[in-house]
């Protein structure tokens, strides 16, 4: 005879049974809900660091600072022998002139250590790298200028000098300790008796700021540009692009518009046509080539010589034969890049992105895209401290967001689990934006 057999089931008591130990074995022990909710937390615990750590290591290795000139910048240098950065700012109080100061930063730390007050309109700045010493020209409110020389490691005024008129353009030649000011027109000017007036361009000694020599030219179409290699100052004119020797004196007169970048190994200029760009050969005037496309900006890279370009309106870089023009490659970066330098002994490229707030690196290599690094908005030009492995963007806006305690250190896929402590608020967005400039360390990138 055959006893019946009982099934069982998990949760379920059979028929008529109350064993306690059977009932004790249904619930886990304390010490068995300890063990997973122990490996729990130390498992958020461990993604904490770890967002913590990353955050460090890709946020640290961009610092913006805010300038607090709600008309931004309007120039930068960068001193890679010293480690300055120099920009320009600009504000306009209620009813009173504009005025203009020069922030000088430290682009190892990214800290400001100086703000210098040069008067009201004020030009992009020129350094004299062989000297230590920042170049600044600047109008002032009597229908005139000034030049000043700035020492380059502590931002001390060295020097002045006024000018006649205001100046609309600034040039420096180390080699030859000579500065170059443009006085006249600014060339955005429309009437006639604007388009007569011609512009003055004076010759200074770069250590006593004394007078050497003045050059009369039709009127100024843009920036001053020098070779300092070949001792040569390019001047755009409604004439046609004008040389000056390392004195200031008229060379020749070739055609062009303005100079986009210099071919430091070769001597020849890409210039803008009124229908593209072109490759001037300045020794004959000749062209070497053209294109018809615009472009933003242009530079070219000192190690294999290639034309870097920003053609508008393409979201890309094109990397152009110096000697034909013809394109080598095309790399697509950001939205509206505007602006582009090369690091020819770290083999990298860094383009500015306007509408990405972003700056994109290429490797001048196999010229692409090594990685996009997102910097404060609309990014408007990029320069470099290769002896610091920095890159300084100057921006021309920022929304400034400040986040207190712990809670800005978790990342936000986990923050929504934690609740906000009383004071740890995550921070507000200034109403106001205002210009910055952001320093990249490209040697953790």
């Amino acid at each position: 005879m055959c006893s019946e057999q009982v099934k069982t089931h998990p949760g379920r008591l059979p028929a008529g049974s109350s064993s306690p130990h059977y009932t004790r074995r249904l619930l886990p022990s304390p010490a068995r809900l300890r063990r997973p909710l122990a490996i729990g937390l130390l498992l958020v615990l461990i993604a904490v660091i770890a967002a913590f750590l990353i955050r460090i290591e890709a946020g640290d290795a961009v610092v913006t600072v805010a300038l607090g000139q709600p008309l931004g910048s309007t120039a930068m240098v960068v001193d890679s022998s010293t480690h300055r950065a120099f920009v320009a700012t600009m504000t306009q109080p209620i009813a009173a002139p504009p005025v203009s100061r020069i922030v000088m930063l430290d682009t190892r730390t990214a800290s400001v250590l100086k703000t210098i007050e040069v008067g009201t309109n004020l030009l992009p700045l020129a350094l004299d790298e062989r000297l230590d010493r920042l170049v600044v020209a600047s109008s002032t409110v009597v229908n005139s200028g000034v030049v000043r020389l700035l020492d380059g490691r502590t931002g001390a005024i060295v020097r002045s000098a006024a000018l006649q008129q205001p100046p609309i353009s600034l040039a420096v030649n180390g080699r030859a300790a000579r500065i170059y000011v443009a006085v006249g027109a600014w060339s955005t000017c429309s009437t006639t008796a604007c388009n007569l007036q011609p512009t003055i361009v004076s010759v200074l000694d770069a250590h006593t700021l004394r007078l050497l020599h003045t050059e009369t030219l039709s009127r100024s179409l843009g920036d001053l540009r020098v070779d300092e290699y070949r001792g040569r100052v390019f001047v755009p004119t409604s004439a046609g692009l004008v040389v000056l020797d390392a004195g200031g004196r008229v060379q020749r007169v070739l055609q062009g518009l303005a100079v986009l970048a210099i071919d430091q190994r070769t001597g020849h200029v890409m210039i803008t046509t009124t229908d593209g760009i072109a490759m001037l050969d300045v020794d004959t005037g000749r062209l070497l080539w053209r294109r018809q496309e615009l472009v933003s900006a242009a530079t070219v890279d000192g190690k294999s010589g290639s034309v870097l370009v920003l053609p508008v309106a393409t979201n890309t870089v094109e990397v152009l034969s110096s000697t034909t023009g013809a394109v080598l490659h095309t790399v697509a970066v950001g939205k509206l890049p505007v602006a582009i330098v090369v690091d020819s002994r770290a083999g990298r490229a860094y383009v500015a992105n306007h509408d990405d707030h972003s700056i994109s690196l290429l490797d001048t290599a196999s010229w692409r895209v090594q990685r996009t690094v997102p910097v404060a908005p609309y990014p408007l030009s990029v320069s470099l401290d290769s002896a610091a492995h920095r890159v300084i963007v100057e921006n021309t806006s920022i929304s400034v967001q400040r986040q207190q305690g712990m809670q800005a250190w978790i990342p936000a896929a986990l923050r929504q689990w934690l609740p906000l402590q009383p004071g740890a608020s995550l921070g507000a967005i200034s109403p106001e934006p205002t210009s910055s400039v952001s320093v990249v360390d490209v040697s953790r990138l």
